[in-house]
């Protein structure tokens, strides 16, 4: 039987010294980064329109070894449109008894799309970098998304990962199927921050070393003790706390979700988060609560808040 892919010798070395440095799974979309010899790769696997305007990456063409080194980590699907009658047709037994196998080219055309770009080993080596520009990537390539962002809450997907910022929930807010949920990712994303009102003063106090995220672990594990949810809201959001610039406060207001015009942001944001994760009455449709374009500019001026405060909370 002769090889579906001929690989030559060197090719052969090369594939036998590659590994795999890292992998990111969606449901629609997997990415892994792999090194073959002194070559660095983030290989995409899933969509065809995928593209990067980042200038670190480099659009390269898939060649056997790449192939054939990330096969197996990107676990490659085989498309429901691809059928076992069409793979017979186009690769069978030579019957002049050569054994030069068949073209990448060929051998792709039965399994899910690939993208393949070259990458700095700076960045291939370092999970943070890894993970900021893929996430900048999935929120840059559109087709990827469900719901109708406006150009202005797009910019703020990308700008939240131009801040060198990484988090899984604001990917799964690109990715949702609905506004609400989608609101609820990014809400997700400032939880994290409320430790950071209350333990910089404690971790000062104590002369510890540790992380205000360590610390807060800390004191959640052996104390059973997390901050307070509506102050800190309030507090974050309040025009007169600083933590948010006065133009982005501005906007909040705007868009007067509360139930009272007169109700602060931070109660009004809390609140709507509330009724979404404590939703019990199954005939409300909470999903109307806000018309569409409400929706996104929460969710855009959310992103930027998020950017805002991350950017003043030291991180240590």
């Amino acid at each position: 039987m002769p090889h579906v892919l001929h690989i030559d010798e060197n090719e052969f070395k090369e594939l036998s010294r590659s590994k795999t440095l890292f992998n990111f799974e969606l449901s629609n979309i997997r990415f892994v980064i792999i090194n073959i010899e002194s070559n660095y790769y983030l290989i995409a696997a899933g969509d065809a329109e995928l593209v990067s305007n980042n200038t670190d990456l480099i659009d390269t063409k898939i060649t056997n070894a790449i192939f054939l080194g990330c096969v197996e980590s990107l676990k490659l699907k085989v498309p429901p449109h691809v059928n076992a009658y069409q793979i017979i047709e186009q690769i069978y037994e030579p019957t002049d008894g050569s054994d030069e196998g068949y073209s990448i080219d060929i051998i792709c055309n039965f399994f899910e799309p690939l993208k393949v770009f070259a990458i700095p080993e700076e960045i291939a080596r370092s999970k943070d970098l890894s993970l900021t520009i893929i996430g900048k990537m999935i929120v840059s390539n559109f087709q990827l998304k469900t719901l109708a962002f406006s150009q202005s809450t797009l910019d703020s997907f990308i700008d939240f990962f131009d801040n060198g910022f990484f988090d899984y929930n604001v990917i799964n807010s690109f990715l949702s199927y609905c506004w609400r949920y989608s609101f609820l990712d990014v809400y997700r994303c400032l939880e994290p921050l409320f430790r950071h009102l209350v333990l910089p003063d404690l971790k000062s106090a104590l002369g510890v070393n540790t992380s205000i995220d360590d610390l807060g672990e800390l004191l959640d594990r052996h104390c059973g003790w997390r901050p307070q949810e509506t102050g800190s809201m309030q507090k974050l959001f309040d025009e007169n706390s600083g933590y948010l610039s006065e133009s982005l406060i501005s906007r909040f207001q705007s868009l007067s979700i509360g139930d009272d015009p007169n109700e602060k942001v931070g109660r009004s944001v809390y609140q709507l988060r509330n009724r979404i994760v404590h939703h019990q009455d199954k005939y409300s449709q909470i999903e109307n609560k806000l018309s569409p374009d409400k929706w996104d500019l929460l969710i855009g001026c959310i992103l930027d808040a998020i950017v805002e405060l991350r950017n003043k909370f030291p991180y240590n």
